[in-house]
């Protein structure tokens, strides 16, 4: 997995690339803690990732379950066919919103959405 973090309308926007397993799952799990203590919103741009195991799944949800008195907001964007389809198949998707570019996932977040329905 390679990430790069940039910011955008002042929310840490993540592009990810590669694979997000049970290998590389501590390595987005360090990333989304570093990420969550200086915000509490993020963009994953997904674009180029080609796969997403459980590991990673459960450290999405994790990084929205750390503190109860912070809430968290997470939207994920330009997700592949492929790794759409696990997200479904988990009803991941239901409780991350998902969208097609960057733009949109910031345009939610802005909004001030803890949590809402796929959008795409």
């Amino acid at each position: 997995m390679e990430s790069k973090v940039t910011q955008k309308e002042g929310i840490p926007v993540v592009e990810m690339s590669g694979e997000v397993d049970l290998e590389e799952s501590p390595r987005l799990r360090l990333l989304l803690r570093e990420l969550g203590a200086k915000s509490s919103r993020a963009v994953l741009d997904f674009r180029g990732v080609d796969y997403i195991d459980s590991s990673g799944l459960a450290v999405l949800i994790e990084f929205l379950q750390i503190n109860s008195k912070k809430p968290r907001a997470l939207a994920i964007c330009g997700m592949q066919k492929q790794v759409r389809s696990i997200f479904e198949v988990v009803g991941i998707h239901k409780i991350i919103p998902i969208f097609p570019s960057v733009e949109e996932g910031i345009a939610f977040l802005e909004q001030g959405k803890i949590s809402g329905n796929s959008c795409n």
